[in-house]
């Protein structure tokens, strides 16, 4: 197998990095030396919500998502110094996976510097520009827009390079539908910040912040399962036309799968691309209405009984179009065998 060098190029570059910001720092301000009690307490705290938000991945349409830019805006925000910033960079987002079983090393420690390089560029900014003369909240927002900034053309460009998907489809992908998430991750940081620069008590106060969290994770759990059953049920149905015919067993469910990829391809919305799958695993379902003398007829059939055939699209699309929530999916059943010329059934549509 041909090694992509491009990709293992990058990815060794930024693991290699972020790796030598993250131990650099720690060397320069040897923190072992003169332990500061209310920095250490800080890093702990922010510490533990970036690994609990790495241990509570949420399930969406577009993939897995976790709240870990939160806390990590937080200790941008913060103005921690940089070793503690790329310390909970590098620790708190170790998720669950675990290294050379269910993420390769590489890949493990490209993300280990990945987020160190994105977080600790912003913090040393923060850092170099202390004590001069402007605004320390344009500067800390700043560094908080070079952070989602640096987080995604990292992550886009190892997709573009590991996978080889366009960088503007990946980039595209990463946003949809998670825009509003994406955005609000760095509010989340400032009230985190705000927080922890009250009492001590109240620094305590923003683990309860990730109540509603779970409560939501859990609601997205629960609609992830019912949209697999979905999905699920829908071979389901094609296969009980499947099992009539088993010459073509297994037939529906591979032209839904690759009408979806060829969707996807085109960059067409999630919600068309979900639509045009299930379209194709139910093309056929109208053939239940068929006799089993004409559908397993070995021969040739007689023109009454090919006008017969021809009737199937069009009871399929009766069934589901009796389904206000499946009218886009009837017209892809109706219409699955027009053809450009005319000469297709049972409209006889002209592309």
């Amino acid at each position: 197998m041909r090694r992509n060098w491009p990709a293992s190029f990058y990815l060794a570059t930024v693991t290699t990095l972020g790796l030598a910001l993250w131990f650099g720092s720690i060397a320069l301000a040897r923190p072992w030396l003169h332990v500061n009690a209310d920095i250490l307490e800080n890093t702990g705290i922010l510490l533990a919500l970036t690994i609990l938000s790495a241990f509570s991945p949420i399930e969406t349409k577009q993939g897995v998502l976790t709240v870990s830019l939160a806390p990590l805006c937080g200790a941008v925000a913060l103005q921690l110094d940089p070793w503690a910033v790329m310390t909970v960079a590098a620790l708190g987002t170790i998720d669950r996976r675990v290294p050379g079983r269910e993420i390769p090393w590489g890949l493990f420690l490209f993300n280990r510097g990945m987020w160190i390089v994105a977080c600790g560029v912003p913090s040393l900014l923060v850092a170099f520009t202390k004590g001069q003369s402007g605004s320390r909240t344009i500067t800390v927002l700043a560094a908080v827009v070079l952070l989602l900034l640096l987080n995604t053309a990292l992550m886009a460009v190892s997709v573009h390079l590991v996978r080889g998907v366009r960088l503007w489809a990946v980039l595209r992908g990463a946003l949809a539908g998670n825009a509003l998430t994406f955005f609000a991750m760095p509010l989340l940081g400032i009230l985190i910040v705000q927080l922890m620069q009250g009492p001590r008590l109240a620094r305590l106060v923003v683990f309860l912040l990730y109540g509603p969290l779970l409560i939501y994770r859990t609601s997205m759990q629960k609609q992830r399962r019912l949209d697999t059953w979905l999905r699920d049920s829908y071979i389901m149905q094609s296969r009980v036309v499947d099992k009539r015919d088993g010459q073509t067993f297994g037939h529906s469910q591979r032209v839904g799968e690759l009408c979806e990829t060829v969707a996807r391809m085109l960059g067409m919305a999630d919600d068309v691309c979900n639509t045009i799958r299930v379209g194709g695993i139910l093309h056929d379902l109208g053939k239940i209405a068929v006799p089993d003398s004409i559908l397993l007829k070995p021969g040739k059939l007689t023109p009454e009984e090919y006008e017969i055939i021809k009737q199937h699209p069009v009871e399929g699309a009766q069934i589901l179009a009796e389904h206000p929530e499946q009218k886009d999916v009837a017209l892809i059943v109706r219409h699955h065998h027009e053809r450009w010329d005319g000469a297709g059934y049972p409209d006889g549509l002209r592309g």
